[in-house]
């Protein structure tokens, strides 16, 4: 019999072979086909409709799939790492661009040499506002779930992922800020502005950064049920899984650490990671955290209302916020707070380490009665020794002497959903106590509203709707007047607290959705409430992280002591609840207070310092980080070191600036 020729089969590998002959097919359910197709078997499958190509990067259960998919699999390519990369870099990161990975859409891939164009809203997030070079990566964007909502906008997450040609083996996730709505370039700086240590991406970490699932900066996105749960939290785990993908495909391999770090709102969303996927990150920096944002969103209506209850009228009698403190009113109470607390570490070096034990209280600084301009030495001598039961006794101007603690309290504080203001007064507005001389006091109108204001919002009845603030030196900074105050000369305020709070407050934290909501009749009885649906849902207050150290997670909080939207009181009682809650947290958490810094940064503080190395050295090397090392240009050629809670660097002796003049104690 005459043989027939044929035409030569592909080579079937072993594994290929056993799963076309495997029968019955359910029989192998527990196996499954990895499909990354060979490019010109791919074309093939495009170009017949009737042989549905194998997805890439998805697991097809082998009981469901076909004879096409099996066959497409037995003459793909080999995905074995050895030979996948045995690809160029650029050439494995442009064959991301057609991976499917379901319910996303990989939008761009390409080949960077390293070149990082400046970061637009580096005032949101505490990231770098300049250029950047790192090594040759893969830059990746897509969006994730795309959807027309029910206010028939677009929307969807968004994210970027780069992957560093020299990787580490590590992953990072880098937090957003303000209400998110952008894609910051996905760098893993430290997010403190001041920073100098060197960022994840240089470092060789896989870095993804996203847009909280809808496309503007705005709080408009309110109105959509989803996108309040996916800026909440949802996208935080959608976009986890699909850059952990990513990484898979490119590298071959997974990422042997996982991390997260942000500030502001993207410091809440490193808190989210422990506390609601406590099984994904190994490890979480938290900066400035806005942990309590529904609440913190309220508080900054309360402080508006208690500045423009004093602020002056123009010449058409419209109130001016900004000039409710003057420039000199702040340098007055910074003095004040300053020579009061600085030295109850040891050491008067302008840095109030011992913060806790500052009880400095602003009726030391106003003025007799019908004395507005009396000097603060005869004001002081008219002033009660003993205020109100309770309250901290007054000292002499600078006196040092320990009193009671004016915020025993521990209320429940939150945080806003805006982002880091780092405007600058401008030259029209109230000049620095260089350019014009102090006051020497304050009428009792401003001292009254400074109390309000670190007293913490309130209802009527007195009870806490959030946490009190600590005194501190950095209530004269320009971070704290914009948040606070802004520098408009017009019946439009500019500050911080009303351009991105009040729009966030009525739009997302407050349910229902009402953007025409007037806030400035906002009942802290009656409207307070409205913002608790949101809050359940994006509030990161959850106290066991049980699960999250079970995992060999590492916690490490950062904030100011002089934040001037999210109080520093308020995350120190969190953390200390979360300490009495979560057994051994000592083990796996740390919170460091930086005196004297604002909002991610700013600040009259020692305020660049690089907790990425110490989680690193924490989480690998099993070395727990007991203080940081901080400088700062506020003090140059000086080091001091931030203290884990509850120590403080303490002065023990030697040359002051030096590091190792101080002891944690």
């Amino acid at each position: 019999m005459k043989l027939r020729p044929c035409h030569p089969a592909p080579l079937l590998r072993p594994l290929h072979v056993a799963l076309l002959m495997a029968t019955p097919l359910a029989a192998a359910v527990p196996l499954n086909v990895h499909a990354a197709p060979h490019p010109a078997a791919a074309t093939a499958a495009r170009a017949t409709s009737s042989l549905p190509a194998v997805q890439n990067a998805q697991d097809v259960p082998l009981a469901a799939a076909t004879t096409p998919q099996l066959l497409a699999a037995a003459t793909s390519r080999d995905t074995s790492p050895a030979a996948a990369l045995t690809d160029s870099p650029s050439q494995r990161c442009a064959e991301l661009k057609s991976m499917h990975i379901g319910g996303t859409r990989i939008t761009s891939t390409s080949w960077s040499t390293g070149g990082i164009e400046a970061d637009s809203m580096a005032a949101f997030t505490g990231g770098q506002a300049a250029s950047q070079q790192v090594g040759a990566h893969c830059v990746i964007e897509g969006e994730i779930g795309a959807r027309t909502g029910a206010d028939g906008k677009h929307y969807g997450t968004r994210f970027q992922l780069r992957l560093p040609e020299q990787w580490n083996k590590a992953f990072l996730f880098q937090g957003g800020g303000g209400v998110d709505g952008f894609v910051a370039p996905a760098v893993g700086n430290i997010p403190f502005q001041q920073t100098t240590a060197t960022p994840a991406l240089k470092r060789g970490y896989a870095v993804v950064s996203m847009d909280g699932g809808h496309p503007t900066p705005t709080p408009d996105f309110g109105a959509d049920q989803q996108a309040r749960l996916d800026f909440a939290y949802q996208s935080t785990g959608k976009v986890t899984a699909v850059a952990r993908k990513l990484v898979m495909q490119f590298y071959q391999a997974s990422p042997r650490h996982s991390y997260f770090m942000g500030c502001s709102n993207g410091g809440r969303e490193a808190m989210i990671a422990a506390q609601r996927y406590p099984l994904e990150f190994d490890g979480v920096i938290a900066a400035n955290p806005g942990f309590r944002l529904s609440r913190a969103a309220v508080a900054e209506v309360w402080d508006t209302q208690q500045l423009m209850a004093i602020a002056p009228p123009n010449a058409h009698g419209q109130k001016i916020l900004a000039n409710a403190l003057t420039q000199q009113d702040l340098d007055l109470v910074s003095k004040a707070v300053t020579e009061k607390c600085d030295a109850k570490d040891g050491l008067k070096d302008g840095v109030i380490n011992a913060w806790e034990r500052c009880d400095f209280d602003p009726a030391v600084l106003q003025c007799a009665e019908d004395n507005a301009t009396g000097s603060l030495a005869d004001n002081l001598k008219t002033t009660p020794a003993t205020q109100t039961a309770g309250k901290a006794h007054a000292a002499p101007h600078g006196g040092t002497a320990a009193g009671p603690k004016s915020h025993t309290r521990q209320h429940s504080t939150s945080t806003t959903g805006s982002s880091a203001g780092t405007s600058k007064v401008s030259a029209g507005s109230q000049t620095a106590a260089n350019d014009a001389p102090l006051p020497q006091c304050l009428p009792a109108a401003k001292v009254q509203a400074l109390k309000a204001i670190f007293g913490g919002a309130k209802n009527s009845h007195g009870e806490p709707i959030y946490s009190g603030w600590f005194y501190d030196s950095g209530i004269n900074q320009p971070n704290w007047r914009q948040w606070k105050l802004g520098d408009s000369q017009t019946a439009k305020p500019n500050a911080n607290n009303v351009i991105l709070g009040g729009g966030s407050l009525t739009q997302y934290f407050m349910t229902p959705f009402n953007p025409a909501f007037d806030l400035t009749k906002f009942d802290f009885d009656r409207d307070t409430s409205k913002t608790y649906q949101t809050g359940a849902l994006n509030d990161a207050i959850s106290t066991d992280l049980s699960t999250f150290r079970k995992n060999g997670g590492r916690l490490i909080i950062i904030t100011g002591v002089s934040d001037p939207v999210f109080s520093a009181m308020d995350q120190r009682n969190w953390f200390k609840q979360m300490q009495a809650d979560t057994p051994k947290a000592q083990d796996f958490s740390r919170l460091f207070m930086v005196p004297g810094m604002n909002h991610c940064g700013g600040g009259n503080a020692f305020n660049d310092f690089d907790p990425l190395t110490a989680l690193e050295n924490w989480h690998n090397n099993d070395r727990a980080p007991d203080y940081l090392v901080a400088q700062g240009k506020a003090f140059p050629n000086k080091q001091m070191p931030l203290c884990a809670w509850p120590k403080v660097a303490t002065y023990t002796g030697g040359i002051p600036g030096k590091l190792n003049s101080f002891t944690c104690r």
